[in-house]
């Protein structure tokens, strides 16, 4: 099976809530152009406010912390849950985005609007 995943994962804290910083977080994309490379590929790009939301990109054959992503079977269906670990130190908040596809894949595959969109988003106060 040829499957594609790429996570976006994007943190900041309270200082990017508000202006300026937010200007800069809502700018970043919520998928980026995939590296050559061999199918199965997850491509993990981590965006942080304290590293001045530059993308850091690395690639794998599987995510690097296994247990942040559970496969769950329903029916004809397969359902990816993403399962942050423990936090500590102070309040980071963060926007997860799990691009994925299956079959072959280009490297703009990502770029454009998705077929399906699942949105979890949590509202804040």
């Amino acid at each position: 099976m040829e499957v594609t995943a790429q996570w976006v994962r994007t943190y900041w804290t309270k200082q990017s809530r508000g202006e300026p910083g937010a200007t800069r977080r809502n700018a970043v994309p919520q998928g980026f152009l995939l590296p050559e490379a061999a199918q199965p590929l997850v491509h993990e790009v981590t965006i942080r406010e304290k590293e001045g939301f530059v993308p850091v990109e690395q690639m794998r054959r599987e995510p690097s912390d296994p247990a942040e992503v559970e496969a769950v079977r329903d029916s004809d269906l397969v359902r990816v849950r993403i399962c942050p670990t423990g936090f500590g130190g102070p309040w980071v908040y963060s926007l997860q985005t799990l691009n994925l596809a299956h079959g072959p894949a280009t490297p703009e595959i990502f770029l454009g609007r998705p077929d399906r969109v699942v949105d979890e988003l949590a509202h804040l106060r």
